[in-house]
């Protein structure tokens, strides 16, 4: 786990920095505010915006499912 903290902190040196291409690369998204239903009660609700962390599996990964 050690791995993923130092690829973190590199992350935060700005976007420039290439990933590993032995190890998985992960990304903050963020999601804009919006709005949505509540099922139950049809009721029409906000939804903050937050940020969400993506993950892109590694080529050598990708290429060993895809055989």
């Amino acid at each position: 786990m050690g791995n993923y903290q130092v690829r973190f902190r590199g992350r935060e040196r700005g976007p420039r920095q290439r990933p590993t291409s032995s190890l998985p690369d992960f990304k903050v998204k963020a999601t804009p505010e919006r709005e949505a239903r509540n099922p139950s009660t049809g009721a029409t609700i906000k939804v903050a915006a937050a940020k969400k962390l993506a993950f892109t599996p590694a080529k050598a990964l990708k290429d060993a499912l895809n055989k």
